[in-house]
């Protein structure tokens, strides 16, 4: 506002403030559970199974971006309904996200078929042995889906904290599970504590916003399970 000879309206910049700081420590909390991994395995394990996993890693990451993109797509819909339909989030939720994901199922568990294949025409021969712990990683990219349906709930409901809430959890998991699995299993271990925490990250996501909505939860616990 400076920079076209606007004025200051620190009242503004407090709602902003007010309605966005939970991002930090969110964020915080989903960057070491992210790559904490990476530094724990390295300090228990040999390189080499620091980049067996770091591989498998980023392609789950990159399988875990498409769901991403449909948050994205959504959100600005969800927004605009909001303003003139205040119940537009139990609409989605009974309506618009069990479709959503049940067609994402439809069109991933295909694709999953084909990602070990793929894995070893893009890595070569070399990451062959990486293959396990990609399997296991891939466990948690099916229901991405659901962090992303979910996730933006949170930022039109204005309970990032919450969101950041279940973050720190899910680090707490991560670390824990991966801990205790690191030094038996090496990158199978760790990719066991990864896969557990987006899971349960999935599922709390899941619980919390069905009770604060208001709206039965028994149709996306079984999309969930399946």
């Amino acid at each position: 506002s400076h920079s076209w000879g606007g004025k200051s309206n620190w009242e503004e910049r407090k709602k902003i403030i007010q309605y966005s700081w939970p991002l930090l420590p969110g964020l915080l909390f989903a960057y070491l559970s992210n790559w904490g991994d990476h530094i724990l395995l390295q300090y228990f394990k040999s390189s080499k199974e620091v980049g067996f996993f770091s591989t498998s890693y980023q392609t789950m990451q990159a399988l875990m971006g498409l769901a991403s993109s449909v948050s994205i797509l959504i959100l600005p819909k969800l927004i605009e309904k909001k303003l003139s339909e205040p119940s537009v989030e139990q609409n989605y939720m009974t309506r618009i996200s069990p479709t959503v994901i049940s067609l994402w199922l439809i069109i991933l568990i295909p694709v999953l078929v084909f990602v070990p294949w793929l894995f070893s025409i893009v890595f070569g021969n070399e990451f062959k042995e990486a293959i396990p712990v990609l399997l296991i990683l891939c466990a948690a990219v099916h229901a991405s889906i659901f962090t992303a349906i979910y996730a933006i709930l949170y930022e039109i409901q204005g309970r990032l904290g919450k969101s950041s809430y279940y973050s720190a959890i899910m680090l707490a998991m991560n670390v824990i599970i991966s801990l205790t699995l690191v030094t038996k299993y090496g990158g199978m271990g760790v990719a066991i504590g990864t896969t557990v925490s987006f899971f349960a990250l999935q599922t709390l996501y899941l619980l919390d916003q069905h009770r604060f909505l208001k709206v039965p939860n028994k149709k996306a616990i079984i999309l969930l399970i399946f």
